[in-house]
């Protein structure tokens, strides 16, 4: 079971926090401007280079982001295969709810006895379809309630 209680967070003092502002928003405007940018680097101190994959850089962001927010960070790996409870709880679904996901096809899941077992990548990648799906909606509505004038405060 995913166990977030397991890792130690990361808690950021109010100094950290601020020393991390001027990160974050150069982090932030190189995730919004890709096509200035051929690639991120470490630069350690003697001045060895080190080419940073996309999703270390996208962590990197993510964590900056949530520190200098002021929020405490743990990072948990991802085993390959989750079971119902884990998907479910990765979700921020009831597990009945991730249930009928499998029982509809929604997902893949293999089966050892009674129990289901979904593969983390395939999860993963529903779960970013939902989002990115749930997203388009929502700037939908924020659009439509922008031309209908309920955004206007008297």
């Amino acid at each position: 079971m995913l166990d977030l209680h397991t890792r130690t967070p990361l808690i950021a003092n109010l100094e950290e926090q601020k020393g991390l502002d001027g990160l974050d928003d150069y982090l932030d405007f190189v995730h919004k401007n890709p096509q200035l940018f051929s690639g991120a680097k470490l630069i350690l101190s003697q001045g060895q280079e080190i080419e940073l994959p996309d999703q270390v850089f996208q962590l990197l962001r993510q964590l900056s982001s949530y520190i200098t927010a002021g929020q405490e960070v743990s990072i948990v790996p991802i085993p390959k295969e989750l079971t119902t409870q884990e998907a479910a709880d990765l979700l921020n679904v009831p597990e009945p709810y991730l249930i009928k996901l499998l029982e509809d096809g929604e997902l893949a899941f293999k089966t050892a006895g009674t129990l289901r077992h979904i593969n983390s990548k395939d999860l993963l990648r529903y779960k970013q379809k939902r989002d990115k799906k749930r997203h388009e909606i929502l700037d939908k509505l924020t659009e439509l309630n922008e031309e209908l004038g309920l955004y206007d405060y008297d």
